[in-house]
């Protein structure tokens, strides 16, 4: 059903960027055609507040090119974000480089690396070996607003993906390129993780964010 802007239930999910509700209704078989009175569908909404795990997953749904990874079937990106260790082992011992970027021009993720993509979907087993193999945890996305990973498991709610990155030395005071803080971007997410929120303002508080490092 549609609100009284054509608004969908994915569409609300993509806007407020809640990736458990959008994957749990993509999931119930949403539709993905559908566009709300701007003449947008919850992925072109996923793209327009700049959520780029949104618009991978939504992309990956739709089975568009738009926003999606390249070559799904054989990328590290998506070996991080399925969680994939044996793929990911294997593109890393081939030669591929941890730090890799992916190539969209003009979309969110442009520039993203796999431990962007991993933290962002609670891979955090992919994104502790792509750490171990020399990732760089304060590596910045290409495009306006340029992020690191630790925005991104900010925004995403992802709790031990926070933790992670800060032990390994995360800059918790990095700011993107429009200024925003880490903890800015908890405003992208989920309103649900309540408990989630609760512990990532605990870690990014100054004492604790030291003491991890």
């Amino acid at each position: 059903t549609q609100d009284d802007r054509g608004a969908t239930a994915l569409h609300i999910a993509a806007y407020r960027g809640q990736i458990d509700i959008a994957e749990y209704l993509i999931w119930q078989g949403a539709d993905l055609t559908l566009v709300n009175d701007d003449g947008l569908t919850a992925l072109a909404t996923a793209e327009y507040v700049r959520h780029a795990p949104l618009v991978m997953i939504l992309g990956a749904a739709s089975g568009t090119d738009e926003g999606l990874l390249p070559d799904l079937e054989s990328t590290i990106w998506k070996a991080a974000a399925f969680n994939d260790l044996t793929a990911v082992e294997y593109h890393l011992s081939n030669g591929e480089d941890v730090n890799e970027r992916l190539d969209l021009s003009g979309d969110p993720a442009h520039g993203a690396t796999a431990l962007h993509v991993a933290v962002s979907e609670f891979s955090n087993q992919a994104a502790a070996l792509l750490i171990k193999r020399g990732a760089d945890v304060n590596a910045l996305t290409q495009t306006e607003g340029a992020s690191t990973p630790l925005h991104w498991a900010v925004a995403a709610a992802n709790n031990d993906g926070v933790r992670m990155l800060l032990n390994a030395g995360a800059d918790s005071e990095i700011k993107d390129s429009n200024g925003k803080t880490v903890l800015e971007y908890l405003d992208n997410a989920p309103r649900e993780a309540e408990a989630e929120i609760a512990e990532i303002k605990e870690l990014l508080s100054p004492k604790v964010s030291e003491d991890l490092k």
